[in-house]
């Protein structure tokens, strides 16, 4: 079953990589992470979704933990190899998906499918993620049963 996060807030001091900024080629700003879709079972996070503060038309995209790397150029933000042009392909997201597991199933491979490379279920390469992603692991029963996130995939 996967989930999001949406407002739950960490009892412990966490380095809560929601609102960072994720950067594409060139250092062009793509937008801020908003969330994240995890699966409930493992903690294991699947998705960050990325808010473009507008300049896209559904406003919000998702990244594979993998594909983002800790910025060279901006402290505690993020970069993707990808650029505007190259997210303009991906099929809108719109969050009723995430309410049924067959409607996301088809939006993942749909998404998956518009990424000029493979996307690959690798663990999340980078320190600040995974941490973050042990945190997840570690409250996920309590995330679970808050009531703050009324969407759930599985």
């Amino acid at each position: 079953m996967y989930t999001t996060l949406r407002d739950y807030r960490f009892n412990r001091d966490i380095d809560d990589i929601r609102g960072s900024t994720v950067y594409g080629t060139g250092d062009e700003k793509l937008g801020k992470i908003d969330d994240v879709i995890f699966d409930s079972d493992s903690g294991q996070i699947r998705y960050l979704v990325i808010d473009t503060g507008g300049w896209l038309s559904s406003r919000r995209f998702l990244v594979p933990p993998e594909e983002a790397q800790p910025s060279t150029t901006h402290e505690d933000d993020f970069t993707v190899n990808m650029t505007k042009a190259q997210i303009e392909r991906f099929p809108a997201l719109d969050e009723k998906v995430l309410e049924d597991k067959q409607d996301f199933e088809n939006y993942e491979k749909s998404y998956r499918s518009s990424w000029t490379e493979p996307v690959g279920r690798k663990p999340a390469s980078n320190t600040r993620v995974s941490t973050f992603q042990n945190a997840i692991v570690r409250d996920r029963n309590t995330i679970c049963g808050t009531e703050t996130r009324t969407r759930k995939v599985g």
